[in-house]
């Protein structure tokens, strides 16, 4: 299948289309490659001016030069990362089961990124259909 034809239920998150109901999808930071075709998917169904992934495993990042070129992908750690730059939706698909999402998992990454949300911006968890902005 090419790729544009990616839906969530291909990514295993069919239940979080409802996510983008009513919300800008213009800059959008997906926190890990997790299942790989995310950030595809989003490029090619949601048009967005930025698409920025960050991943700190090389060996993936090695392994997806074939990502769409506006996709920017950037090694590093999902909890530490900052940037100055502000995101409609933050996507966070670095968790593998619902189990490993902790409420110290979470709070962490509200503390390191609800500075870089735009009005009305969303913090998602995909494995656990969150939004904890």
């Amino acid at each position: 299948a090419m790729m544009h034809s990616l839906s969530w239920y291909a990514c295993g998150h069919d239940d979080l289309r409802a996510v983008f109901n009513g919300t800008t999808c213009r800059d959008i930071l997906v926190l890990g490659v997790g299942l790989v075709c995310l950030p595809e998917y989003i490029i090619h169904s949601k048009s967005p001016s930025i698409v920025d992934v960050v991943e700190e495993t090389a060996p993936i990042i090695s392994t997806v030069t074939w990502f769409d070129s506006n996709i920017n992908v950037l090694n590093h750690n999902a909890f530490s990362y900052t940037t100055d730059k502000e995101y409609d939706i933050i996507i966070c698909d670095i968790f593998a089961e619902p189990s490993d999402v902790t409420q110290d998992n979470k709070d962490t990454l509200l503390s390191n990124y609800s500075s870089n949300l735009k009005a009305g911006g969303r913090i998602i968890i995909p494995v656990t259909e969150e939004i904890i902005s």
